[in-house]
């Protein structure tokens, strides 16, 4: 598990995430979240959020904690594109990452 947190944590800094920036994390509780929350935490500011929030509920907090990234390791986040999530981060401007994709700026 510690290669794991060490390899997101290298993604993460190669993004230029730093230890003032603020990564905000939403997944499904499990081994995946653990490895999340230990590599934003090592690197930045890791700000935990329910995965199960709505999309307003997304958006009041991504607005609140001025964040610099969006953290996401779901595979295939349930509802797609249709995701709550996916739809606040988009309207916010909030830059996502997924490791193992291209991020978007």
């Amino acid at each position: 598990m510690f290669v794991l947190v060490e390899q997101l944590a290298v993604v993460l800094h190669q993004q230029g995430i730093h230890s003032t920036s603020r990564i905000a994390f939403a997944t499904p509780r499990g081994a995946p979240a653990v490895v999340g929350f230990l590599a934003a935490s090592s690197v930045g500011t890791c700000c935990p959020l329910d995965g199960k929030l709505e999309q307003s509920e997304f958006s009041e907090a991504f607005a609140a904690l001025a964040l610099d990234i969006l953290l996401s390791l779901d595979d295939d986040p349930p509802g797609g594109p249709q995701n709550p999530r996916l739809q606040a981060t988009h309207a916010s401007g909030l830059r996502p990452l997924a490791p193992g994709s291209e991020p978007q700026r």
